[in-house]
């Protein structure tokens, strides 16, 4: 039996509330409280790894196998796309993207948020998740991709199930579907009429609109707020529809990140209209600066900086478990 005195007790459910809170979320900028969260989870990982909320499920980046670094925007945007569709099941507590996000930048993954294969059991218990979603592509943007995600009971750390799909990049709608599908079917969800309605309505079907809201979010994640708001407003453009764009969109602008009137399908801001955000851009800046205080030493990669050339440091490999070493490889089968 496990004996925490009362100090450690408080702060292990001040924490755990905490979290609650993040489960909530929608928004796409992390926040100072995330950011403290993942600091308190890492330095409590210990007492965590006994602490796991029934029915949540993460879901983690996907990893690009290929050479083809077009197809990079996916690494994010199949995750997001997942989240999106698997948070309209109340049956089941999907942990927000921006909470992944902040936790893999404090573990030292890097702003891009990529996670090897061998170190996801270890997020999935400081998310104190349920469940994980792991998963990996290959192809061309020209040809045919084809994907691969396996689903981890992680308090055992077994595989469950795995969901595969093949398809070309103009129909990311159909390749998410199949792979929703299975996911569903591995955890044993019984879905209402309605709840497969909602499930029929995707982000887009619109792949650019889709691309452009994936290396929109991507830009937020690196703190490139004016090139965020640019994909968003594009996205939006190609698809009036996209509701994550416009709240994106919209969440820059309520944060004072980007101009008020930015997009609307007008494109950036005029001269007088940034002149007439002179009084703003003080209070911005300070943001910013306490963003970054917070932040790994990792914050400063650009987007366009392959994933997969990403080190782990050193100093932040958690040492395997027996189970973690014999954790499946996330992705397609290799040729």
């Amino acid at each position: 039996m496990i004996r925490l005195n009362p100090i450690k007790l408080v702060a292990i459910v001040g924490l755990s509330l905490l979290l609650s809170t993040v489960f909530a979320r929608a928004d796409q900028v992390i926040t100072p409280n995330q950011r403290q969260w993942a600091r308190q989870a890492i330095q409590q990982e210990k007492q965590l790894a006994a602490m796991t909320k029934p029915n949540s499920i993460a879901i983690l980046y996907f990893r690009n196998l290929s050479d083809d670094r077009t197809l990079d925007p996916l690494q994010k945007g199949l995750a997001i796309m997942l989240i999106s569709d698997l948070s309209k099941l109340d049956m089941i507590t999907v942990v927000e993207r921006t909470e992944l996000q902040a936790l893999v930048e404090e573990i030292g993954f890097g702003q891009s948020g990529l996670v090897d294969p061998n170190t996801a059991p270890r997020v999935g218990r400081l998310l104190q998740s349920q469940y994980l979603i792991g998963g990996a592509f290959s192809g061309t943007a020209a040809s045919e991709l084809n994907i691969g995600a396996n689903l981890i009971d992680v308090p055992p750390g077994k595989t469950i199930g795995r969901a595969e799909a093949k398809d070309k990049m103009d129909q990311l709608f159909t390749i998410e579907r199949q792979l929703l599908d299975q996911i569903i079917l591995d955890l044993k969800l019984n879905l209402t009429q309605q709840q497969r309605r909602d499930l029929g309505q995707p982000l887009s079907r619109n792949h650019g609109a889709l691309l452009d809201l994936f290396r929109g979010i991507d830009a937020v994640d690196h703190q490139q707020y004016e090139s965020a708001a640019q994909f968003m407003d594009r996205a939006i453009q190609q698809d009036p529809n996209l509701t994550l764009a416009k709240t994106s969109l919209q969440e820059l602008k309520d944060k004072g990140l980007v101009a008020p009137s930015y997009g609307g399908g007008g494109g950036a801001p005029t001269p007088e209209e940034k002149a007439g955000e002179a009084e703003n851009l003080k209070h911005r800046r300070q943001m910013l600066r306490s963003v970054r205080k917070g932040t790994s030493f990792s914050t400063q990669l650009p987007p366009a900086t392959p994933l997969a050339r990403i080190p782990q440091p050193p100093s932040v490999q958690p040492t395997p478990s027996p189970q973690e070493e014999e954790s499946p490889t996330f992705g397609p089968d290799e040729p």
